[in-house]
């Protein structure tokens, strides 16, 4: 095996004779591998190693692991440096799941470390398996081709503290998980077993457990036919990305607030492949993240190449897509009457939101609506109960709760549209929603001012209005989706 990732390693160009490169070891099998492997040809390659292990303050089991780590390092004769963390805490402050907050802790002290020791390179231990269950992982969660590389063995990772840039290198990329256990065995060194992989609580977690299994139960070779696939999506992308960068580089400008401005028409001529493409990278250049943007955004936006001028998608990361006349801009700077067009859309993906944790969108009032999607099959039998009391009785025109089982398509928090229409019962009657605000006695003036929640033109909330019968929660609903209107004005009273 050894010489197989020596090869992996000088194909990719890896290293450079004489680097410095700290890698992370946990203790599990994967990464005292990696510190083995690495081990092997330091000396070949004249390589400084600095490992790096993160106490996270979640299992009893941890201590054990910084003991066993330190004292590989020292038969090894590497420095190690230790960090203690309390990711639960940590979590908790930053509104994000324990497992997402590990992995900033982790490359937060990784970047530490590489910045003290003059490194450029940290190595991680992510295998063909773990590229099988990322690239499921982005291809449910409606990734671009992009995604569907899954991890490269060599990239580029910017730490958002001090901006260095680093060189990510993944020597493990073309070996199976039970290599890596087979050689650490033969090299009759032990590793730890964290009993939070084997927990489904995390959707990675279940991907890994249940459906990689199944997908092995068909085809023997899933995950390395998943790898390959990774590799020819890459070759794809990497050619699709030197068309984007000539056209972008030939058609899009920058305006004086740094706003990315290109003509719709000319754009719309282009095939769908480079037209989406271009728009995923104009929103990611624009928000400066890659993360979370996905299909649905894409998708938006592309459907404003079409649309009036004026209209305007909000997009994460506080960016937004607005069409001007023959143009169409995308960025963050905008004169601040454009905040309030009526043409204003924002995109409420229910893929993105994390169980238990809400995420916040700021209307074009400037009022907050916070969205919370809830496991409800997972509380226990007294909470459901609690809950579904609470739903039929709650008084509150500002927080609802909808069942999402049925929910096919994205969200959208708007403005009312000419088609759209209301559930009003829960035979399925339906009620033009123009209809709907007449008999309801709402002024004129003010139903363009009402924010709405819809699939499609099916409305499931007029915020502080009235809510569709047609997404009610029943005590077999699955997923629950809690939506709440804060900074409450009195023009939703009514």
């Amino acid at each position: 095996m050894t010489e197989k990732v020596r090869q992996y390693m000088m194909e990719h160009h890896m290293v450079d004779k004489g680097d410095r490169i700290v890698l992370g070891v946990s203790g599990g099998v994967d990464s005292v591998a990696l510190l083995l492997m690495l081990s092997e040809v330091q000396k070949e390659w004249d390589l400084t190693l600095h490992v790096v292990h993160v106490h996270h303050g979640i299992r009893k089991e941890a201590e054990q692991d910084v003991k066993a780590v330190r004292g590989l390092c020292e038969r090894l004769e590497v420095p190690c440096y230790v960090f203690y963390d309390d990711v639960p805490e940590l979590a908790k402050q930053e509104k994000m799941s324990e497992e997402e907050m590990g992995r900033i802790c982790r490359y937060r002290h990784f970047a530490e470390v590489a910045q003290q020791v003059n490194a450029g390179t940290i190595a991680v231990a992510h295998h063909m398996d773990d590229q099988a269950e990322t690239v499921l992982f982005h291809l449910i969660r409606g990734s671009q081709l992009a995604g569907m590389r899954g991890m490269l063995p060599v990239s580029e990772w910017k730490d958002a503290q001090s901006g260095s840039i680093y060189k990510m290198i993944r020597p493990f990329l073309d070996c199976r998980k039970e290599e890596l256990t087979a050689y650490v065995a033969r090299k009759q060194e032990a590793w730890n077993e964290d009993d939070t992989n084997r927990e489904n609580a995390y959707s990675r977690n279940r991907l890994r457990n249940k459906v990689l299994p199944e997908l092995q139960s068909i085809n023997a070779q899933a995950v390395l036919h998943i790898a390959e696939f990774a590799k020819q999506a890459s070759e794809y992308e990497n050619f699709l990305q030197s068309m984007v960068n000539a056209y972008i580089e030939q058609n899009v400008e920058q305006n004086v607030q740094g706003n990315y401005v290109l003509d719709r028409k000319q754009l719309r001529q282009q095939e769908e492949v480079l037209i989406r493409s271009v728009l995923y990278r104009l929103i990611c250049m624009a928000g400066e993240h890659k993360k979370d943007i996905t299909t649905v955004h894409v998708q938006a936006v592309d459907e404003l190449l079409d649309g009036q001028t004026g209209k305007i998608c909000m997009l994460p990361y506080g960016v937004r897509a607005v069409t001007s006349y023959e143009k169409l801009i995308i960025g963050k700077c905008f004169e601040k009457e454009t905040e309030h067009d009526q043409g204003m859309i924002q995109i409420l993906d229910l893929n993105t939101l994390k169980y238990g944790e809400a995420q916040r969108y700021v209307l074009d009032n400037g009022s907050i609506l916070s969205a919370t999607m809830l496991d409800f099959q997972k509380m226990s039998e007294d909470d459901r109960e609690n809950l579904l009391i609470n739903i039929r009785n709650s008084k509150n025109n500002y927080t609802k709760f909808f069942g999402c089982d049925t929910i096919k398509n994205t969200l959208y928090i708007r403005k009312p549209m000419e088609n759209d229409y209301l559930t009003i019962d829960e035979d399925g009657n339906r009620k033009k929603l123009r209809r709907y605000f007449i008999d309801a006695k709402i002024p004129e003036k003010q139903r363009m001012d009402v924010p709405v929640i819809a699939c499609d033109n099916d409305i499931l909330w007029i915020v502080g209005v009235r809510r569709s019968e047609g997404y009610r929660v029943y005590a077999n609903t699955q997923y629950i989706l809690e939506l709440r209107y804060e900074g409450v004005s009195d023009e939703l009273s009514y």
